[in-house]
């Protein structure tokens, strides 16, 4: 068996360590996460990520990471935040050769899709900066879809929440804000 420890600077990726050799007979990687290149995930039968700094709390819990049969790319599972009664996961898709999310999918409890969010190509600017040509948003209720489409992206402006307020209908006293 080949493990890989992932070590997110933290201490206690050490006392892991030591744990799984003295009651596991494998072969034992410890790598940093900056260091990893995700496409050496499918070089290991069994993967760890150390908890990190701050409280296991604070983060989502990976719960299962599948490769996509179709492709070269991953599903990963975590869990919703504790606050969210509907949600019971959200499933993340990458593409572990690019390192980018391709979207997301989050499910109910019974496995129905309550939306889905997928990104468009991605295009590479001359600063460096890789933005996405579009965002769709399907499974809303009531069969709802949305895209949007980014283009001509001018990241030298400023914005303030003002810029994004839409005009009052007649009839309507205020706005509503989230």
């Amino acid at each position: 068996m080949n493990i890989l420890i992932v070590d997110n600077n933290d201490s206690f990726t050490y006392n892991i360590l030591e744990l799984l050799r003295k009651n596991v007979v494998a072969k034992i990687n410890v790598l940093r996460y900056d260091e990893i290149e995700i496409s050496q995930i499918a070089d290991f039968d069994k993967i760890i990520i150390s908890p990190g700094p701050g409280l296991p709390a604070d983060f989502p819990e990976v719960i299962e990471v599948n490769r996509d049969a179709s492709d070269t790319t991953i599903w990963i599972r975590v869990s919703p935040p504790d606050s969210d009664k509907i949600l019971e996961s959200i499933w993340v898709h990458v593409n572990p050769l690019q390192k980018t999310v391709l979207g997301y999918l989050f499910l109910d409890s019974s496995g129905e899709t309550l939306a889905e969010i997928v990104y468009g190509e991605q295009q590479e600017r001359s600063d460096g900066c890789k933005l996405r040509d579009a965002v769709r948003i399907t499974g809303l209720p009531w069969g709802a879809e949305l895209e949007i489409q980014l283009k001509s992206i001018n990241t030298s402006n400023t914005y303030s929440k003002k810029d994004f307020s839409l005009p009052v209908p007649p009839g309507y006293t205020t706005q509503l804000h989230h």
